[in-house]
């Protein structure tokens, strides 16, 4: 039975998984490009929330040599109240976010700084060639993670599926807004270290060698510095290729075989983790710091699980209704994929579900949807691509088409509710059923009457 019917010729014919991805890298250089705020400094400035935390720590280091920040003090190209920092038992100020964005970030700031230092703008480190390269430069770690994504789904899929479920993934959730708006945020690098992870463990439970242990550990190093909680993905490395009977013996006989390996790792790791405890040393007095405030807590035992997948102020299905097709493909999933059992992806979906809703900020500041989650679909394109297969089995012409109708739906409902959000529609934090009603599949509304709604809004607090 052919996979697309006769009214799905043109995208037999032209959907590929090469255009998908070069499509999509095309049009997030083009919104880049047109969007792209050449502010430097104040709330309009891509340095602003999340972003000058995890940027901090460069120019700090390689412009002005001073870690305390005080180059930033009564400074207005860059206030001191842009950083969001804290201060330690010490007198010191300590930068709440780990370095890994920093590091992400590093190629391209060098890039930039070098063409800031030639005379195209100020070599401060916030002028707008930094802004430009860095966004561009992080954008193309999204695409680079769905380039290895398709290698991952191609042993499962062939080119037409697979081209589907990646031009789902790009057009049909959040991944689509923090790829050309907010590049810089964590998120879409996330994102590319959890395909790669994937993809690294895999070939080093086949291969283990110096080369490929030193990438594994690379990204796990790189997903923990980046979002410490991701650190979660350490299950998916213990579990791979679990099999009911011996699990363990063998588990633990084949890391004692690969000692050295596992050294190597153990060496790299240790060897990323150091900076930051060492600025943690210098800066606090202490080895290991909570840098982030003393109220933001991670609280396991009081999960914000319905908030999180449902609420009209950032939930997940609500801003991202797609990926509901994703959960479903759980049902059709093979029992074991990329070595890894169907019970294990579903284990490792709702324990990282558990973690993300333990977050007291649990709808994660200002952002669209729920952000939070949009590297582990990583992991849900894979039951999202067996539901689409699925789909093209379905006999009965009608229901095969209800459903491609609805999935292209929720496709365009993102795109719009992405430009509703840019636009300050949808707003950042306080989103309710009422605002989300009254505004809702509108991209344009008069400034009074957005004025008039957005009374209804419900401001969380963040004591």
């Amino acid at each position: 039975m052919p996979i697309f019917n006769k009214q799905t010729e043109f995208m037999s014919r032209y959907l590929t998984t090469t255009v998908v991805i070069v499509g999509f890298w095309m049009v997030a250089i083009v919104l880049i490009l047109g969007f792209h705020r050449f502010s430097y400094t104040g709330a309009k400035s891509i340095f602003s929330s999340d972003m000058i935390g995890y940027y901090s720590y460069l120019p700090a280091m390689f412009i002005y040599h001073d870690l305390d920040l005080g180059f930033a003090e009564n400074n207005p190209n860059y206030p001191d109240d842009l950083y969001w920092k804290k201060t330690t038992p010490i007198g010191k100020p300590v930068i709440y976010y780990t370095y890994g964005m920093s590091l992400l970030y590093l190629p391209f700031f060098l890039v930039a700084h070098t063409l800031a230092l030639i005379g195209i703008a100020p070599p401060n480190g916030f002028s707008w060639i930094y802004t430009l390269v860095i966004q561009l430069g992080t954008a193309g770690y999204t695409i680079l993670g769905f380039f290895v994504l398709k290698k991952l789904l191609l042993r499962y899929f062939n080119e037409r599926l697979t081209a589907t479920a990646l031009l789902i993934l790009a057009l049909g959730t959040p991944l689509f807004y923090y790829t050309f708006n907010e590049s810089m945020m964590s998120h879409g690098a996330s994102f590319m270290l959890f395909v790669g992870f994937f993809s690294a463990v895999d070939y080093w439970y086949s291969k283990p060698s110096f080369k490929s242990s030193i990438v594994l550990s690379s990204l796990i190093s790189l997903i923990i510095l980046v979002r410490p909680p991701n650190g979660i993905v350490i299950v998916w490395f213990v579990f791979w290729g679990w099999h009911r009977h011996g699990f363990w013996k063998t588990r633990i006989e084949f890391w004692w075989k690969n000692r050295k390996q596992v050294f190597i790792m153990l060496f790299v790791l240790a060897g990323f983790v150091f900076p930051q405890l060492l600025y943690w040393k210098l800066q606090s007095g202490s080895w290991f710091y909570k840098a982030y405030p003393d109220h933001m807590e991670l609280d396991f035992l009081n999960p914000h699980l319905w908030n999180v997948l449902f609420s009209f102020r950032k939930g997940w299905l609500v801003y991202t209704p797609i990926m509901g097709i994703a959960l479903l493909g759980f049902i059709f999933m093979k029992p074991m994929v990329l070595n890894v059992p169907r019970w294990l992806w579903v284990l490792f979906f709702c324990l990282s579900i558990w973690v993300i809703s333990s977050w007291e900020i649990w709808w994660y500041g200002g952002s669209f949807g729920m952000r939070a989650l949009i590297e582990y679909q990583a992991v849900l394109v894979f039951p999202m691509a067996f539901f689409i297969q699925r789909v093209m089995d379905v006999k009965k012409n009608v229901l095969r088409r209800l459903i491609w109708v609805v999935m292209g739906l929720f496709i365009l409902l993102n795109i719009v509710q992405t430009f509703q959000y840019r636009a300050g529609i949808i707003h950042w934090d306080g989103m309710t059923y009422s605002v989300y009603k009254q505004v809702f599949g509108r991209l344009v509304i008069p400034k009074d009457e957005l004025e008039q709604i957005h009374h209804d809004l419900d401001l969380p607090s963040y004591e």
